[in-house]
């Protein structure tokens, strides 16, 4: 997570924390260099490896709720690539694209590939 988890190419992450498993939690937190941090952090509701993500997550800076999605995350094996398809639902869920375009190409760079980006 501490390569890619980005809402921009010029952010980093601060920290990051995850346990993956129906139940658990992740915390992460990324901003531009030099900046208060965003903190992003949630529960799994399930946990299919190799399939699928789902969780509940909230977004906060400086203490301050900008907003609660709810996001699944399906995974497509394409025969040596993986299709990554993103699905997020509440209030304002837009911005939950704007971060996951440059999030996915970060992890796309990070993982030796290319983004092919479908919206």
């Amino acid at each position: 997570m501490t390569g890619w988890w980005v809402a921009g190419w010029d952010h980093v992450v601060h920290f990051a924390e995850a346990d993956v498993r129906v139940g658990g939690s992740y915390r992460v937190g990324f901003a531009l260099p030099g900046k208060t941090p965003y903190v992003e952090s949630g529960t799994f509701s399930e946990v299919v490896p190799m399939k699928r993500l789902a969780y509940q997550e909230t977004v906060t800076l400086s203490g301050e709720q900008i907003h609660t999605h709810a996001t699944v995350i399906d995974f497509r094996d394409l025969g040596g690539k993986t299709e990554v398809t993103v699905s997020t639902s509440g209030w304002e869920a837009w911005r939950n694209a704007d971060g996951w375009v440059p999030a996915l190409e970060k992890l796309a760079a990070h993982l030796g590939g290319e983004p092919r980006l479908r919206a």
